[in-house]
């Protein structure tokens, strides 16, 4: 139902365009046949003369044979009512005037149905095209306005690519700069912890050997103390400084 309102103008326009080609044909036809009467006419008024031509020849050609002189004369006259020689036409209707009739005929129902399709065919065919027109603009417009909905959509896409990558960009800046920066802070604290150590060890290693060194003179003063009293105890021969040196060198420490 929706493509009648659409058809039925065009078929109106063929319809118009149908009955306008025959009868643009039927008068073609029409001045042509009445071109070509004269001519016609003109051709059996020829043949007319020339057929009574040759009845005197053949009368005068027969006369002296003592022939019947009404057969030969009544052979070289033209009949009104004989349609077998140049009289063929007499009697008939004119056809250049039936032709024209024709064509008149055709040319006044070519303007009937004209203005029949004019008044009842005419209107409906320029809203047919009016509403085709329009909505093919319609349907244009909408086709532009979704390509430029599109076109927004599209940029809209692509700034929102664009700062998702940007901010890819960024994230993965940042998260090498963090681990630059925990590579580096954890490097700087494990040679503070290396420092650390170092200086704590010599620190041991330092009071352990003041440690040693004390202990060593205490053990050094307590031997020359015990020696000493005992020399004062009673009197020191040469071995008995040796052996009282020798006993005193056997109590030092071993390590040191």
């Amino acid at each position: 139902m929706r493509g009648t309102p659409r058809s039925f103008p065009w078929l109106m326009v063929r319809l118009l365009l149908v009955g306008s080609a025959a009868s643009i044909g039927f008068f073609a036809c029409g001045m042509r046949s009445a071109s070509a009467a004269p001519t016609s006419e003109a051709a059996a008024d020829e043949e007319g003369h020339a057929g009574g031509g040759s009845s005197e020849h053949g009368e005068s050609t027969h006369e002296p044979a003592g022939g019947d002189h009404d057969s030969g004369g009544d052979h070289g006259h033209h009949d009104e009512f004989d349609l077998g020689h140049g009289n063929a036409t007499a009697g008939l209707e004119n056809p250049a005037s039936w032709q024209y009739d024709t064509a008149l005929f055709t040319a006044i129902v070519f303007l009937i149905v004209l203005a029949v399709l004019g008044k009842f065919a005419w209107r409906p065919i320029m809203d047919g095209l009016e509403r085709r027109e329009r909505s093919i603009a319609h349907t244009i417009a909408e086709a532009e306005k979704k390509l430029a909905q599109a076109s927004e959509h599209l940029k809209e896409y692509e700034a929102k690519l664009a700062s998702a990558a940007a901010e890819a960009k960024e994230i993965v800046d940042r998260a090498h700069k963090n681990a630059e920066a925990a590579a580096e802070r954890i490097r700087r604290e494990a040679e503070e912890a290396a420092r650390r150590q170092r200086e704590r060890a010599v620190q041991e290693i330092g009071l352990a050997k003041e440690q040693a060194l004390q202990e060593l003179a205490d053990k050094v003063a307590q031997v020359v103390f015990g020696a000493a009293g005992k020399v004062l105890e009673r009197e020191v021969k040469p071995q008995d400084h040796s052996r009282l040196v020798q006993e005193a060198l056997a109590k030092l420490p071993s390590d040191n």
